[in-house]
């Protein structure tokens, strides 16, 4: 088995999304990762996020660099609002061609948590359908068919049962 390896930006937070592309594929790794939205405990927000060109700089960097992107960082739901706030992310991570989204549940509803992942998942694969010719979009790991809406809420929900209701 070929066992790859990416380098998460939460080793190197302060280091910018475009330079850690850069460093990730002088040292040899596989893929990278960026933490796009601000991070709570460190104060850090790269600014990358609704900036038109900002996001172009960073696509040009990946590109320039040659590592793939694994994933971006974070969708925190905490409630029905989570579907919204989670379009730049979402956006950004089929703009820079990123295979996964990482995403938390916070939300102490049960049920309002099910549908939360269900329509940030089914957003995510209506973001990626629109900007690649891939029609599926990927959240938590999991492929979600876009032709096929009912998917959305059976993968959310087997998704928090598997976890003992989160």
């Amino acid at each position: 088995m070929i066992r790859q390896y990416s380098l998460a930006h939460l080793s190197m937070i302060a280091v910018p999304p475009a330079r850690l592309a850069a460093v990730a594929a002088h040292a040899g790794y596989d893929f990278t990762g960026f933490r796009l939205t601000p991070s709570p405990s460190t104060g850090i927000d790269h600014q990358v996020l609704g900036d038109a060109r900002a996001l172009a700089d960073l696509k040009r960097a990946v590109d320039d660099a040659g590592v793939p992107i694994l994933d971006v960082e974070v969708i925190r739901m905490k409630g029905p609002e989570a579907v919204e706030e989670s379009r730049p992310l979402l956006e950004a991570a089929a703009v820079l061609g990123a295979r996964y989204v990482i995403a938390t549940v916070e939300d102490d509803d049960p049920v309002r948590r099910v549908d939360t992942l269900a329509a940030v998942a089914a957003l995510a694969a209506v973001t990626r359908e629109a900007t690649r010719e891939d029609a599926s979009g990927r959240i938590g790991g999991f492929t979600v068919d876009v032709t096929d809406p009912e998917s959305c809420r059976a993968m959310a929900s087997s998704t928090v049962e598997a976890f003992g209701g989160i």
